[in-house]
């Protein structure tokens, strides 16, 4: 039996300051405001140097955008705790009407934070890139609320009358705006008015959305874990390509897919929602992004990637820092869209998934100007893959229109409707009517297809 470890490592002493800054930080922030608190207060109250400050955040503004990943953090479960509290079957309306409820009680016990990020609002206003990592944080609380959405959705079969990500969006700015009316005219806003609100906004789509049941709904039972299953074959080619690195970054981590169980793993995805998906036995995820990685410079073997870069907002300053923290080599599982674009979905029925895509995903060429000496492999996709991401369905024509399984894959919630439902129709037309078979019945007992996955790998050392 291997020795009981007593010593702290170097990555967990690490943790623990940044843990005891932030703290500390949060509470100087609270009583000072941003503009009023000082590097050298947190320093001092949290018993470190300055040095120790600086040597875990870039500066002041650094640090407060880790108390407010923090702060979100906090309030995201919050959100799930109240959720919990509700009967399995509760109409939408009443689990939205828990969240604006519970919204309005925080607000009104802790006003001090609205203000404190009203002023960090204003102070990032004259720095974008300052902005940007404050709304890439401040999504943390948008997203969870559409996910609690989407998973009525499913669960309950209706469709309603705005997207989820729309109705969360929405949901999110009136309950920051009654906020604010209520720091100047607090006796307009009655402590019920925002949940009275949504109540009777979200009931009526729910009503729609039940006149608007289809038999298909009555069928759909599969959620995302049975739709994205990690592909054994796919799974096999990542850890190969790993080699023999005994720590492993996991950045844009998800749920955890792909990941080596034998290794010791390190996982970071910006999304509460994805963290809090993760399976039992799962690798602890850190809530952050690729472009500002809170690890230490070469503090793990290798980093692996899988369908991560098109949701970056810098992939170059992404992969500045995964260059950063990695010793030995990195190998990200991404998409030649040249060869992507000839699936036939794509080059028949939807090039516009392609057209969205190119715009979202780096090309092969300007991966190997930002890794010099990256090599690209070619993955095939097996026709039974398990791993049920939309081009993964090339075999399985009928997939694409099932709802659930669209459900899985990002491409169906950032299409236009109007121009996936009209892919879907050809597609539907012609397998009803015997053409996709005519045209490409021979992919239904072919092995595996190249659509343009792969396997992108560089050594570092």
């Amino acid at each position: 039996m291997p020795a009981k470890r007593n010593r702290e490592t170097r990555a967990e002493k690490q943790a623990r300051t940044r843990a005891e800054l932030i703290a500390t930080a949060a509470t100087v922030f609270a009583r000072r405001g941003y503009n009023g608190a000082s590097i050298e207060e947190i320093a001092e109250q949290a018993g470190y140097s300055h040095g120790a400050v600086y040597s875990n955040f870039e500066g002041k503004a650094h640090l407060f955008l880790a108390v407010f990943e923090d702060y979100m953090a906090e309030r995201v479960r919050e959100l799930a705790e109240t959720q919990a509290t509700l009967p399995a079957d509760a109409p939408l309306e009443i689990r939205a009407r828990a969240l604006a409820d519970q919204w309005m009680e925080r607000f009104a016990r802790d006003r001090e934070s609205v203000v404190l990020h009203m002023e960090f609002i204003a102070h990032g206003d004259r720095d974008p890139e300052l902005a940007r990592r404050f709304g890439t944080r401040s999504a943390a609380m948008r997203e969870a609320v559409s996910g609690y959405i989407s998973q009525y959705q499913e669960e309950a079969g209706v469709e309603l009358a705005l997207p989820a990500d729309d109705l969360a969006l929405v949901l999110r700015a009136l309950g920051i705006g009654l906020a604010v009316e209520s720091l100047v005219s607090p006796e307009a806003v009655r402590d019920d008015l925002y949940g009275d609100f949504v109540e009777l906004l979200v009931a009526p789509s729910t009503q729609r959305g039940e006149a608007m049941k289809a038999p298909a709904y009555d069928r759909m039972g599969v959620g995302y874990s049975d739709v994205r299953r990690p592909d054994p074959r796919i799974e096999a080619a990542i850890w190969a390509a790993l080699g023999d690195a005994r720590s492993v970054l996991n950045v844009g981590a998800g749920s955890g897919s792909y990941e080596p169980r034998d290794r010791e793993v390190v996982a970071v995805e910006p999304s509460p929602v994805m963290i809090e998906q993760r399976p039992p036995g799962a690798a602890p995820a850190i809530q952050g992004v690729a472009e500002d990685l809170p690890l230490d410079d070469k503090s793990v073997d290798a980093t692996m990637g899988v369908f991560t870069m098109h949701h970056w907002d810098d992939v170059a300053r992404g992969l500045a820092e995964v260059r950063r923290v990695t010793r030995d080599r990195v190998v990200f599982l991404t998409l030649d869209l040249d060869v992507t674009a000839e699936m036939w979905l794509c080059r028949d029925y939807l090039p516009e998934i392609v057209e969205h895509d190119r715009r979202m995903f780096p090309t092969i060429a300007e991966l190997e100007g930002l890794l010099p000496g990256l090599e690209v492999e070619p993955v095939a996709a097996p026709s039974d893959c398990s791993d049920g991401f939309c081009i993964a369905l090339w075999s399985r024509p009928e997939a694409f229109l099932d709802p659930a399984v669209r459900r899985a894959s990002s491409i169906w919630h950032v299409l236009p409707e109007a121009v996936a439902e009209r892919g879907l129709d050809r597609l539907r037309r012609d397998l009803a009517s015997g053409e996709w078979d005519r045209r490409y019945g021979a992919l239904r007992t072919q092995p595996s297809l190249d659509i343009g996955l792969r396997l992108a790998a560089a050594e570092l050392g």
